[in-house]
């Protein structure tokens, strides 16, 4: 049954998880049965962690989500030591995922603060279109949460990002801040 509710859902194990009454890893360790077709209807998760996180596998937490394989991802240096620091392009990148935790969403939502601060600093001509892609960043952050998970968890990640982000973005947004305002 869980299995098909899986299939039915799109391949949403927080939804399938949720309606059965117990965790997604419960639901992933337990009921659902992994064959060819849901392995290739799978791929709708985000990024490649996604299965990884939900079966417990280490993901990198990064300041907007998290991160496969933060020394050998996709941007990474490579070089076994070194841990990946291109933030701004997490959320292009395929070793990047979120899976829809509180925390994991207050990060992305973080991240989105810090593209509005930036597309208030960078407010002459020749960054029209820089800052029409931020936008483009924006929309496709609250499109893509709300469709994916739970509204209500959805609504309190952002008003938590909103009131108080991440350190890591507030501290890049202060800076922006105090720079426009001829603080610094």
């Amino acid at each position: 049954m869980e299995s098909r509710l899986w299939k039915l859902s799109g391949g949403d194990i927080l939804e399938v998880s949720s309606v059965m009454g117990h965790t997604p890893q419960v639901a992933d360790n337990h009921y659902l049965r992994i064959n060819d077709e849901i392995k290739a209807e799978g791929a709708i998760f985000v990024g490649e962690a996604f299965p990884d996180k939900l079966r417990g596998i280490h993901v990198t937490p990064t300041p907007p989500g998290g991160c496969q394989d933060s020394l050998y991802g996709n941007r990474a240096p490579k070089d076994g030591v070194n841990h990946c620091s291109e933030f701004i392009h997490c959320l292009g990148c395929p070793s990047y995922a979120i899976v829809g935790t509180l925390e994991d969403l207050y990060r992305l939502f973080s991240y989105q603060q810090f593209l509005y601060a930036e597309v208030e600093y960078y407010l002459t001509d020749e960054w029209e279109a820089w800052r029409k892609r931020q936008f483009n960043y924006i929309q496709l952050i609250d499109a893509f949460t709300l469709k994916k998970f739970d509204p209500a968890l959805v609504a309190r990640a952002k008003a938590k990002a909103e009131a108080s982000p991440h350190l890591f973005w507030a501290k890049k947004i202060e800076f922006m801040k105090k720079r426009r305002d001829g603080r610094i």
